[in-house]
């Protein structure tokens, strides 16, 4: 997995991709279209300051009241912390993404944003 920063007039986030870079002789854009996979962009929210507060992914998660129409989208919370006033971080305001267990094994989104 090797990941790609995106930026604007700042850092914006990160988007990973499952390819193996050593292997890559020449790019075949043709060869992406079709496989786009929602929850591999994160995106970092920050203050004034340039501390990131909440990094959410492009995944959205549908909230329905009657089972069958989406009413909204919530997103996808990666980590989320808080900051004193100066900068530094509240040691028990953070929260990070939990452990979930599919059927493909145990996925820890922690250990990809590590290298954010």
């Amino acid at each position: 997995m090797w990941q790609i920063s995106m930026y604007g007039s700042s850092k914006l986030g990160v988007g990973n991709m499952n390819s193996i870079v050593s292997s890559i002789t020449t790019i075949d854009y043709n060869s992406y279209s079709g496989k786009f996979v929602r929850g591999n962009k994160f995106f970092e929210l920050s203050n004034h300051l340039g501390n990131v507060l909440v990094t959410v992914s492009d995944k959205k998660i549908g909230h329905t009241s009657d089972g069958t129409t989406i009413d909204y989208y919530n997103a996808d919370v990666i980590t989320a912390n808080d900051y004193y006033p100066f900068g530094q971080q509240m040691p028990s305001r953070k929260y990070t993404q939990p452990i979930v267990l599919t059927d493909m094994g145990l996925t820890d989104r922690r250990s990809q944003m590590m290298l954010l």
